[in-house]
């Protein structure tokens, strides 16, 4: 699998986008670099997921993912996952 970046955003329960790009541009010792990455979504989604925003102050939130890569020991796939929760002002 070449080296490369995705993943989902979900609001509350409902997934509403993700993104994905696959060989992504190679990188020398100790220099950083910035990707773009194209975000797709369906605002059909989206508005489900507004819908269900809980009427409370808070609402959750998920970003998953992972970003995959090449390295002189071989391949390493770093796996994310960042939950939480947000105050919605009124």
């Amino acid at each position: 699998m070449p080296s490369g970046v995705g993943f989902d955003l979900a609001l509350g329960d409902q997934s509403i986008g993700g993104a994905s790009l696959t060989s992504a541009d190679s990188l020398a010792p100790r220099q950083e670099s910035t990707l773009s990455v194209p975000l797709s979504f369906s605002p059909r989604e989206l508005s489900v997921g507004v819908l269900n925003l809980p009427r409370g102050s808070e609402s959750g939130y998920a970003l998953n993912g992972v970003i995959e890569t090449d390295t002189r020991y071989g391949k390493l796939n770093l796996r994310f996952e960042r939950t939480g929760s947000t105050s919605i002002g009124h």
